[in-house]
Parts: structure tokens; C-alpha cells; sequence
């Protein structure tokens, strides 16, 4: 008993050492928030430090007394981390700690720009909390906003676009530009082999198109890539320039050699009905390895190969279809050597699975000479017999009587006369036979031709014969051999 009481009034006074904590009377005061820098100023991309004081001063003098502050606005850090618990929000810092733990964080708080944009006015908002501590009135809290002036900084373009691409043939080139700052871009494209194309233009190595974002985008939907008879390897360089910035992206190009398409240029001419005619002229462009099926259909008429040119298998060589195996160089040949007989119709050439068609028409004026009708005779008008006095020579008076088409008329001599012209013949209109002469040709061509015909008497002719060049030089040579065989017998008597 006498030990519990002397532990109490040792106890009592070791208390009376202690220092000694009283409730709280007077109300929480809030704590402050100030921000005592310049104007903050950043450019696109860059950091700002933002020197910002805080203060509560019953908060301090309670041992256990925090601070709540929660900054937003955009990339924010702090200066210190230590003794402060952090949690998670969206766009800022959150933390809380010990008063002179948080002063420590905010000097500096830290803002990073955006690095993409056209310049803008930005602004950093930091709450401070109490949370009570300390006095009667419950948590107060103070705001403060610093407003950040964001200066503009030009970005350059942007292209996606894949690194390497397998090409079958033309494709889509898969291109997207785009720009932070807007405005108006330059693009250009350069192949270094095969040819772009947009979806309405010509073929080209380079490419060039200005103008927003969004018809550029538009032009790039329809951008597509041939490699017009190349393959290996392949780049398409691309540039995008907006006046201040400039970035250039490459795309590498597979191009398999199996992966070439054959062009065909085909054309026609005209056939003659009756007549096998050469109508395809062809050329071709592709792999000269590759092995071609070609297909020849007529709709109408019968397609004949005389005979297989160097590099083609023949499968079928005449009728409606005409098949063979060649390679692009021997294609156009056997094709140029493929003669058509029929009437007018279509002709379709197949490679593989593509096809091209065309339609062979026929020239009338050499039907008209050739085909199967009844043939008309144009009647000869003659005013009464040909009267010629013995030796002399006589012209012709007959006239042709018709109108329109193509006549032959052939005029002979008897025996007491020979008919022939008396000016040079044209062999494309009329000619000499043995027993006349031949005329062909419209009624005009003909009559002229008859009006310059000559009977000439058999005497004229031998008189005419005897003044040739030629026939003096077979006499001389005659008269030479006769003489010869006259001396040569005269030797031979005298031997005798």
C-alpha cells in the first residue's frame, strides 16, 4: 500500500514537468496560397517553374497538423517528394504532408507545355486544404490559379506511311499526313522506279499537290503505285513542307518478278471479205521470262496461224479460236501474222484472265470486185465496122456504155490486124495479151483506155519490127554466126 502511494505522488510530480497541451479555443484559421513570380510564359514543349508559397500557421503549431494540395492544368511536378503521400489524378498532382513537407514540393512546381499545338493561354489551379487543423470551424481551404501563356512554336508534318511493302501489280499506297498547326502543306512524291498515279491524273514519277490537311488526305485515298514492268526493289520518297518545317518519310518497295501484269496494245485494219487478211497489229510489255497463254476468239469469220513464229507453241491454229503459248516478245508477232476471213465481226484476244476486244470491219470497194453475185455486162457501142485501107492503121471508135462499178473488157485482133495502144500502157489499169489488150477499171478509166487503142496491119507491124533496136541486133548477130559457119564449111571442102 505504502509503495502505490508513493508511485502516485511520484507520478504527480514528474507531471507537473511535462508541458502542457490545451484545447484549442479560438476558430481554424485557413491556411494561404500565393504565387509572388512573373507573368509565366512558356513556349510549345518547354517547362516553366512556378515558385509558390504556402501557409498555415495553426496547422504548424499542431504537432500532427497536414496539408492537403491538389494541383491541376496540365504536366505538373514537384521539387520534393519526401514525406508526402501522393494519389492519382487526372491531369495535375495531388499530395498531402507535414506544412513544411508541401512548402518543400511547391518551390518549384513544374509545368511542361504541350509540344503540339498553335499556341494557346493555359492555366495551373492549386487547392490547398487544412483538413481541420486546427481549432474549432472544421477544414478550411484557399484556391490559387496561375494563369500560362503557351507561344506558339511551328511543328513539323507528320507522315505515316509503312516502312517496306509487298507490290502485286498496282496497289494503293497506304499515305495519312497531317499537321498540329494547320494550315497549308506541299507534298511531293518521287518513285524510283514504276509510276504513281492519283485517282484522277496521269502516270508519273513525281507527284507534287498543296493545299489543308484535309484535301490532301483526299488525294491520298486515290494514290496508287505501278511498277510498269519492273521488278526488285523500289522506294517512293515522300515530302511534306509546311514552309517552315520540312520531314521526309521513305517507303521500300518489294516487287516480285511473278507479280508483272502484261499490257496489250492491240489495233485493227480493215479485212477483205473473201480474202484471208492480216487485221491484229499487237505489241506487249511484261516479264521476258514469263511463259504467256494467249486465246484469240472470233465472234464471226475463221482466224488461220500459217505457221508457228520463232517462240510460240500453237495449240489450235485455225477456226473460231486460234491458242498459243509465248513469251511478250513473240506475242505481238504471232498475233500480227494471224489472218482473218469472214464477215465483219468482233475479234477478243485473251491473256490469262484479262481480255481485249475489237472489231474488224471490212473495205466494200473490194467486196464489190470480189463477191458472189450476179455479174452485170455493160453493153460496147461501135458505130458500124472498123474500115481501114490495106498497110494502114486504124484507130478505134467504141465506146463503153454504163455508169457505175468496176468493168474488164478485152479487145482482140485477127489475123489481119493487131490491137494494141497507142501510148504507153499503165499496167495498173490495162496491159497487152497475146491475141489483145486488157482494160479494167470504172467507165471513164476504160473509155479512155479504148479511145487510145490502134489496129495496126501486119505489114506496119514488120516494118515497125524491122526499125526496133533489138531485132537489128539479132539480124547482125545472125548475119555474123552465118558467116562464120559459111568459112568454117569452106575449109572443110578444101581439106576434102
Amino acid at each position: 500500500m505504502m509503495r502505490l502511494i508513493a508511485f502516485v505522488v511520484a507520478a504527480l510530480a514528474l507531471a507537473e514537468e511535462l508541458p502542457r497541451f490545451a484545447t484549442p479555443t479560438k476558430p481554424n484559421e485557413a491556411p494561404t496560397i500565393s504565387y509572388a513570380g512573373p507573368a509565366a510564359a512558356v513556349a510549345e514543349g518547354a517547362r516553366v517553374d512556378l515558385h509558390i508559397d504556402v501557409n498555415d500557421a495553426d496547422a504548424a503549431e499542431d504537432y500532427a497538423g497536414q496539408l492537403d494540395v491538389t494541383c491541376t492544368g496540365g504536366a505538373l511536378a514537384v521539387a520534393s517528394r519526401a514525406g508526402l503521400k501522393f494519389r492519382n489524378v487526372s491531369d495535375g498532382v495531388a499530395f498531402r504532408g507535414a506544412p513544411d513537407l508541401v512548402q518543400a514540393a511547391l518551390r518549384p512546381l513544374t509545368y511542361a507545355a504541350p509540344s503540339a499545338g498553335r499556341g494557346s493561354a493555359a492555366a495551373v489551379t492549386c487547392v490547398v486544404d487544412d483538413l481541420g487543423y486546427s481549432g474549432p470551424g472544421g477544414p478550411r481551404n484557399a484556391t490559387l490559379v496561375v494563369p500560362v501563356t503557351i507561344i506558339n512554336v511551328n511543328d513539323a508534318p507528320v507522315i505515316a506511311a509503312p516502312d517496306m511493302l509487298a507490290v502485286e501489280g498496282e496497289r494503293a499506297l497506304p499515305v495519312a499526313v497531317s499537321d498540329a498547326d494547320g494550315g497549308s502543306l506541299t507534298l511531293t512524291l518521287r518513285a524510283s522506279h514504276g509510276m504513281l498515279q492519283w485517282a484522277a491524273g496521269d502516270p508519273s514519277v513525281i507527284l507534287e499537290a498543296s493545299g489543308s490537311v484535309e484535301r490532301l488526305a483526299e488525294k491520298l485515298r486515290g494514290l496508287t503505285y505501278d511498277p510498269s514492268s519492273y521488278h526488285g526493289l523500289a522506294t517512293v520518297s515522300i515530302v511534306a513542307d509546311d514552309r517552315t518545317a520540312q520531314i521526309t518519310k521513305t517507303i521500300a518497295l518489294r516487287v516480285a518478278k511473278s507479280m508483272i501484269q502484261p499490257i496489250l496494245s492491240l489495233n485493227a485494219t480493215r479485212a477483205r471479205r473473201g480474202v484471208p487478211t492480216r487485221v491484229l497489229h499487237a505489241s506487249i510489255t511484261g516479264d521476258a521470262d514469263t511463259v504467256l497463254q494467249v486465246r484469240v476468239v472470233a465472234e464471226t469469220g475463221e482466224l488461220t496461224l500459217p505457221e508457228a513464229p520463232p517462240g510460240a507453241f500453237v495449240r489450235t491454229r485455225n477456226g473460231r479460236e486460234v491458242a498459243f503459248d509465248a513469251g511478250p516478245a513473240f506475242v505481238g508477232t504471232t498475233l500480227d501474222a494471224l489472218t482473218y476471213q469472214g464477215d465483219a465481226g468482233g475479234i477478243t484476244v485473251r491473256i490469262g484472265d484479262d481480255e481485249t476486244s475489237i472489231h474488224v470491219e471490212l473495205e466494200e470497194e473490194v467486196i464489190a470486185l470480189v463477191r458472189d453475185a450476179p455479174i452485170v455486162v455493160a453493153r460496147l457501142k461501135m458505130d458500124g465496122a472498123i474500115k481501114t485501107d490495106e498497110d494502114v492503121n486504124t484507130t478505134f471508135a467504141i465506146l463503153l456504155l454504163a455508169s457505175d462499178g468496176i468493168h474488164e473488157v478485152e479487145v482482140r485482133g485477127n489475123s489481119l490486124g493487131v490491137v494494141d495502144f497507142g501510148r504507153p500502157g499503165d499496167a495498173l489499169v490495162h496491159k497487152r495479151t497475146r491475141r489483145g489488150v486488157w482494160i479494167r477499171g470504172n467507165s471513164t478509166m476504160v473509155n479512155a483506155v479504148l479511145a487510145s487503142l490502134v489496129l495496126w496491119s501486119m505489114l506496119t507491124m514488120l516494118m515497125s519490127l524491122l526499125k526496133s533496136e533489138r531485132l537489128r541486133l539479132v539480124l547482125s548477130y545472125g548475119c555474123v554466126c552465118v558467116t562464120w559457119l559459111l568459112s568454117r564449111a569452106s575449109k572443110y571442102l578444101r581439106t576434102v
